[in-house]
């Protein structure tokens, strides 16, 4: 497959090349092993760098973001990238399960990463890219950013915190460091809600509260032992630490503060003035992908979304576009239709959230790749993951840190029809009506440990 190329990109010159253009992958987690898949097939040549000693990313082995406990909240059916499923029991699958999958996807597609090696600067170098390593430096055509945006964790202080012994998510790995504990969870999206759960039920924690900024008054569940209550409003001392809630209500006997805030973007071996980086957002991202100058692309920006299949279809894109396969508007419409898109934003930390917009975005994607044989294929993927997609949604427990009888659901996905079906829908429903009854009751008592085996 050496082919002589023609490569024009905006801000490069056309340049006959011997060989296939290089194309730098930073990451070797779920987006970058997908960008070298899809790239290195359509005939460039790639090379995937990665700072830590294994692949996969958030969910590597000896990962720290990924706590030991979690379970998926999206069906592996669904988080799989098209045409490479999961070999998996269960539909909800643990971390080892997810782990296992990119370790196989890599050695299966034959993915060399540069394992070990942190990039610590790119910039241009003329009509090409400067990727300067710890131990080396190399030009490139194309740069794909794949680095994830969950190491740097987002910061959220209140009045008086200091009183308060305190951690981020990242850092949390077992409920039972918290066994008999009262602990203030920070966030109700999925680690506030998933942490909590474990610390009501699996740790031992003496009572848990979930602050919540869309919550407009504390209410509790099993008698008392867990709780949904608004934003904080201040830590303070009162014979012990306490916490003062927005409604007014006051939980004493603080011991730890657990952040569940998320984390921020960053880039820092992008040279400076390449992007500008506030809370939450990257400014002026064409597609939230696309640089001005489209040789630079940002794989998985998007948040609140099916991961690996929408970074599968972002990869198809920048490949063709890398290829003059594709063609993307002007640049003025380009950055027209990315002011346009900030300015319409109520928050700013909105500014990649995509959530039931995905499907769309994915379907646009995959147009302005301009390949019809991948278009049908493609559509009846993402409508049966949309039809599972909406059919989890709703039966996610409505306060934070009730059980999550939903990941016992069970499915069965044909991509190639787009057909599917749930295996136990009746039985799971009834369930979550139970759970949802038992909300207003104590938690039956934990059962004593078995005896130890005689000696």
């Amino acid at each position: 497959w050496m082919r002589r190329l023609f490569v024009v990109a905006a801000g490069m010159t056309a340049t006959a090349a011997l060989k296939p253009a290089r194309v730098c992958v930073i990451g070797a987690g779920a987006g970058g092993l997908v960008a070298t898949k899809v790239m290195r097939e359509a005939g460039l040549e790639v090379a995937v760098y990665e700072q830590e000693a294994s692949v996969g990313g958030i969910w590597r082995r000896g990962g720290e973001v990924v706590y030991e406990g979690l379970r998926c909240n999206l069906p592996h059916q669904i988080m799989a990238f098209r045409g490479a499923p999961f070999a998996a029991n269960r539909s909800f699958v643990a971390t080892a399960e997810v782990t296992e999958y990119l370790e196989r996807y890599a050695a299966e597609n034959e993915i060399d990463a540069r394992l070990g090696t942190r990039v610590e600067a790119v910039r241009r170098d003329g009509a090409r890219w400067l990727v300067t390593t710890e131990t080396s430096a190399e030009q490139f055509d194309f740069v794909v950013v794949a680095n994830g945006h969950y190491e740097k964790a987002s910061e959220v202080r209140f009045e008086g915190d200091e009183l308060v012994e305190r951690s981020h998510s990242r850092e949390y790995q077992r409920p039972e460091a918290f066994a008999g504990r009262v602990v203030v969870c920070v966030g109700a999206r999925s680690s506030g809600t998933d942490i909590a759960k474990e610390l009501v039920f699996d740790g031992g924690a003496k009572r848990v509260l979930v602050a919540d900024k869309a919550q407009a008054r504390r209410e509790d569940y099993y008698d008392g032992k867990l709780a949904h209550a608004p934003a904080i409003r201040r830590f303070f001392r009162d014979g012990s630490v306490a916490v003062e809630f927005a409604d007014g209500s006051v939980e004493r006997d603080i011991d730890h503060l657990v952040l569940c805030t998320g984390f921020e973007y960053d880039f820092p071996f992008l040279e400076p003035g390449l992007v500008s980086v506030g809370s939450r957002s990257v400014s002026s991202l064409y597609l939230h992908m696309f640089h001005d100058d489209p040789s630079l692309v940002f794989l998985g920006i998007p948040h609140s979304v099916v991961p690996f299949p929408l970074m599968q279809i972002q990869s198809i894109l920048a490949a063709r576009v890398f290829l003059g396969a594709a063609t993307l508007p002007s640049l003025a419409d380009r950055r027209r239709d990315a002011a346009t898109h900030y300015a319409g934003l109520r928050r700013a930390k909105d500014a990649h959230h995509l959530g039931d917009k995905q499907w769309d975005y994915c379907a646009h994607l995959l147009h302005l790749a301009n390949d019809p044989t991948q278009l049908h294929a493609w559509h009846n993927f993402l409508a049966a993951n949309r039809a599972v997609y909406e059919h989890v949604a709703p039966r996610r427990p409505a306060p934070p840190g009730a059980p999550d009888v939903y990941r016992r659901l069970e499915y069965l996905v044909d991509h190639d029809t787009g057909r599917w079906s749930c295996l136990n829908e009746r039985e799971i429903d009834r369930d979550i009506r139970l759970a949802s009854s038992s909300l207003r009751q104590p938690l039956p008592p934990t059962p004593p440990p078995p005896p130890p085996p005689p000696p």
